[in-house]
This record gives structure tokens, sequence and C-alpha cells, in this order.
């Protein structure tokens, strides 16, 4: 079923990486707007009136985490077959990692409490070596984590 295919994350990380965005922007914004409102508070004048720089600047990154929410979304790609198991990702610098299912040694997994809430989980292969990398595919749903854990599970030593 699953085998041979090159998988996307599921649409769920998207909503959470643009609530990042969003959460970031909102952040920048109330950060920005505490110093601007104390600034004027101590009779410092700024050239614009009050708030309008902190709000241009939230919109500004929250416009910018959108966008690269987006495209991250579109860059993450994994695959499992009979062989190895590998990823593809990267917005600006673009990276991959293939590990052969024979140098799998045990696969782990972690979630947050927001993962937990979106039904998501990042799941990582360790490979056997010091020197083999290790592959971690972020945030996916529980059944897609199942399935590769009960995969790789035969390869493991």
């Amino acid at each position: 079923m699953h085998n041979g295919r090159v998988r996307a994350l599921p649409p769920s990380v998207l909503r959470l990486w643009r609530g990042v965005a969003v959460t970031l922007g909102v952040v920048v914004a109330l950060v920005l707007g505490a110093a601007d409102v104390g600034l004027r508070v101590a009779d410092v004048q700024g050239p614009l009136p009050v708030l309008v720089a902190p709000v241009v600047a939230a919109v500004v990154v929250m416009a910018l985490g959108l966008a690269i929410a987006q495209v991250r979304y579109r860059t993450w790609r994994y695959h499992l077959d009979t062989e190895s198991v590998a990823a593809r990702w990267g917005v600006i610098t673009h990276r991959s990692a293939v590990v052969p299912r024979n140098r799998v040694q045990t696969v782990t997994t972690a979630d947050g409490p927001i993962d937990r809430f979106l039904g998501l989980t990042t799941l990582t292969v360790h490979t056997a070596g010091a020197a083999a990398p290790n592959l971690t595919i972020p945030h996916l749903d529980d059944a897609t984590v199942d399935w590769l854990r009960q995969e790789l599970a035969g390869g493991a030593i």
C-alpha cells in the first residue's frame, strides 16, 4: 500500500506551521508595541503614529512566516521502499537523507502538547554506527507512524 510511494507530510502540519507564523507575528507586535508605548511614555517621539510600526512589522513577519510555511510544507517528502527509508526537505538549503533498512537500529517517537492536539508525532530512525546519520521525519499522523514503525521494525537489529 505505502511501499514505493513518495509521501508528503499530513495537511495538519501546514496548519501547525501557519499557526507558528501567526503566533510569531503577534509576539513581534506585542514586543514592539510595548517598546513603542514605553518610548512614548518616556516622551521619546517616533516618526510614525503610535503602534503603526509594530503592526506593520507584525504583518511582515506573519506574511513571511506564512509563505515559508507553505514552501516548507511543499518541499518535505519521504519515501520507504524495500531497501531504504529516505527524506528530502529544505526551503533555501535542500537536504536529503537515505538510511538503508539494514542499518536501522531503533525507531523513536516524540510529540509535544500541540502535536498531540493535532494528532501528530515526530519519528526518528536511529542507525547503527557512530558516524551514521539519524533520519527525523517531523509531524506525521499517528497511523503513518504506526505503519512506519512496524515496517522498519523488521530491519531493526
